[in-house]
């Protein structure tokens, strides 16, 4: 009797640790969040019909993990401060904010009186399909490690398209 006893502890236990695990894979998943130019920094961010307004929210609130996707929908988006992003992803998963949908996604710091648009200080984000335009300064400032832009069209700015001072920054397709 004993023995059936241990023996259905050690089922139990086994099965405890099995939910356990996949509460955890289920919580430990990617999300996607969007950004819109009609969006709202009060809003969760968690579809295009709850997208945040500035590019910068989930990054200034604390909420992007590794392996998060930001889908910065079409349409200009017009900054009297620069965007900093500070968040760092990892090498297997990086933060990753790009471009969504069908249209041209502009960053337009015409209204900035200095600095750069993007300054990109966390570690292994990727940027991907922005339109840069009207810097006082650089356009993207990379001083994280491991960071990548692609396929970004940057013009209109007084000193480098793309300025790296971190390590490992990939830069390709980018005008």
């Amino acid at each position: 009797m004993e023995r059936f006893l241990l023996h259905g502890l050690a089922i139990r236990k086994a099965a405890i640790g099995i939910i356990l695990v996949l509460f955890l894979a289920l919580q430990a998943g990617a999300v996607n969040y969007y950004v819109s130019p009609s969006g709202d920094d009060g809003n969760d961010g968690l579809d295009s019909t709850t997208a945040w307004l500035t590019i910068h929210n989930g990054d200034q609130e604390g909420l992007l993990l590794p392996g998060d996707t930001v889908n910065i929908s079409p349409g200009i988006y017009n900054i009297s401060n620069p965007i900093y992003l500070s968040m760092s992803g990892t090498q297997a998963e990086p933060i990753i904010y790009r471009k969504s949908g069908n249209g041209t996604t502009i960053v337009n710091g015409e209204s900035l009186s200095a600095f750069a648009i993007l300054f990109v200080e966390g570690d292994h984000l990727i940027i991907d399909g922005l339109e840069i335009d009207d810097s006082p300064w650089d356009g993207v400032w990379v001083t994280g490690d491991s960071n990548t832009i692609i396929n970004c069209y940057i013009h209109n700015v007084v000193s480098d398209g793309i300025d790296v001072g971190g390590n490992d920054a990939p830069c390709s397709g980018n005008i």
